[in-house]
């Protein structure tokens, strides 16, 4: 599947709406339907909120949004060069608990992997990847 767009910039809160726009103009190319659209930007918006709370603790560093389209399905790989992390190997919260029972955390990456048909995280070299994939109909 052969990478169409990508987008670098530096891992700090105040390029997310650029990041999240840059998602929304993808998911809309892509033909997504408007939920998906919104599904995919939040998945998106939850991912890089993480990268850029944690993975590179108070330091600098940059995130790349990379899109690629398939005939079915829109992926977004979400690259970083921060803290190991595979927000994958948490175990989900238990969303039957009350609120003030919860641990905090966790939330966000439940949410991702609702939402999104496919989530997939690894480690290359230096390099966090996190792949989420959604069906394009």
């Amino acid at each position: 599947m052969p990478l169409l767009s990508k987008i670098t910039l530096p891992a700090d809160i105040e390029h997310l709406q650029t990041f999240l726009d840059q998602a929304d103009q993808w998911a809309r190319e892509a033909g997504l339907s408007e939920k998906k659209v919104q599904d995919f930007a939040l998945a998106a918006e939850e991912s890089l909120v993480n990268i850029f709370h944690y993975g590179y603790r108070g330091g600098e560093g940059k995130v790349t949004l990379a899109f690629r389209l398939a005939p079915e399905t829109l992926t977004l790989e979400i690259l970083d060069k921060g803290q190991p992390f595979d927000p994958l190997s948490r175990e989900d919260p238990d969303i039957n608990l009350n609120l003030e029972d919860r641990p905090i955390g966790g939330l966000g990456i439940y949410l991702i992997k609702q939402l999104m048909d496919e989530v997939k995280y690894r480690r290359e070299g230096d390099m966090n990847i996190l792949t989420i994939v959604i069906r394009r109909k």
